[in-house]
């Protein structure tokens, strides 16, 4: 394990990252409806494209706290990144929920909405060709 004090660095000093110094992100998990796979997705993608080596990592109820070790990356790089995973996560997130909506509603309920749409779109027309004119 690794020992010291944990700083939090000014913005001016995203250069590249000091070799064996510890640094901490932490990232607001508002909205995120699984921090967990949140937080296995960074530090997978945080080794593959940056080969930063994560230490520590704590999934809170509103926060991820992602501790790593420094190695020569770029902090500006990682930083742009940073929110191209995040969406993508989003992305994914949404996707599966819509998923998880459609498999979830019986395929009864599905052909009701289906017959509904069909009247709905010809049921006038249906209608005025069974129907018989008015006379005056």
């Amino acid at each position: 394990m690794y020992s010291g004090t944990l700083e939090a660095a000014p913005l001016s000093l995203l250069g590249e990252s000091v070799p064996k110094r510890l640094y901490q992100i932490d990232i607001q998990t508002r909205g995120i409806p699984n921090p967990n796979l949140v937080a296995d997705t960074l530090r997978r993608e945080l080794w593959n494209k940056f080969g930063a080596n994560v230490v520590w990592v704590e999934v809170g109820n509103d926060m991820i706290r992602i501790q790593l070790i420094g190695s020569p990356f770029i902090w500006a790089a990682l930083l742009l990144f940073l929110p191209q995973i995040l969406s993508a996560l989003g992305v994914i997130v949404a996707l599966i929920a819509l998923y998880l909506l459609v498999t979830g509603i019986p395929i009864w309920v599905w052909g009701l909405g289906a017959i509904a749409i069909v009247l709905l779109l010809f049921g006038p027309s249906i209608a005025k060709m069974v129907t018989p004119p008015k006379e005056r």
